[in-house]
C-alpha cells in the first residue's frame, strides 16, 4: 500500500483502519514521514487506533497551535504503538492518554506538550528524546532507555 491509500484508511478514524488492519494483519505499516495533517473540522480520531509494529520514523503531528488554538489534531488515547518505531518524530500538543508504547523504538522523538497520562512506555527507547510541557503521571516507564533524554516542565 502506499501513503495515498493510507491516507483514506486514516480519514475513516481509528474504527475504519483498525477493520482494515484486522483483514490485513501481514501489510507493512511503512509510514516514515506521514504527513498526519488534516483540514480543520475534519480530523479523524485515532483514539484506539493499532498501529503496533509501525514505522512512523519522522513524522509530523501537530495538535492546536498559538495561531489557531481551537484547532485539534490527531488524538492517540488508547492507541497500540506496541514495538512501533517513531525515531525522530515530533509531536505538539497530542494526547497518548493510556496508549501501549511498550517496546517502542522512540529515539530522538520530540514531544512537546504532549498528555502521557497512564502511557504504557515500558521498555520503550527514549534515547536523545526530548519532552516539555508533557504529562506523564501515571505513566508506565519501567525498563525504558533514557539515554540522553531530557525532560523540561514535565508532570510526573
Amino acid at each position: 500500500m502506499d501513503k495515498n491509500d493510507f491516507a483514506k484508511l486514516f480519514a475513516g478514524g481509528a474504527a475504519t483502519f483498525n477493520a482494515w488492519r484486522a483483514q490485513n494483519p501481514n501489510e507493512p505499516l511503512e509510514l516514515a514521514g506521514y504527513d498526519f495533517t488534516f483540514p480543520l473540522n475534519s480530523i479523524p480520531s485515532f483514539n484506539g487506533i493499532n498501529l503496533s509494529g509501525a514505522k512512523l520514523d519522522e513524522v509530523s503531528v501537530w495538535g492546536p497551535d498559538r495561531d489557531w488554538p481551537d484547532e485539534g489534531g490527531p488524538m492517540f488515547a488508547n492507541a497500540n504503538l506496541k514495538n512501533a518505531s517513531l525515531r525522530n518524530a515530533y509531536f505538539l500538543k497530542n494526547t497518548f492518554a493510556n496508549a501501549d508504547l511498550s517496546g517502542a523504538d522512540m529515539t530522538g522523538i520530540k514531544l512537546e506538550g504532549v498528555n502521557l497520562e497512564g502511557a504504557n512506555l515500558q521498555n520503550a527507547i527514549l534515547d536523545g528524546a526530548t519532552l516539555k510541557n508533557c504529562d506523564l503521571t501515571g505513566a508506565n516507564m519501567n525498563g525504558a532507555s533514557l539515554t540522553g533524554a531530557t525532560f523540561t516542565d514535565c508532570k510526573q
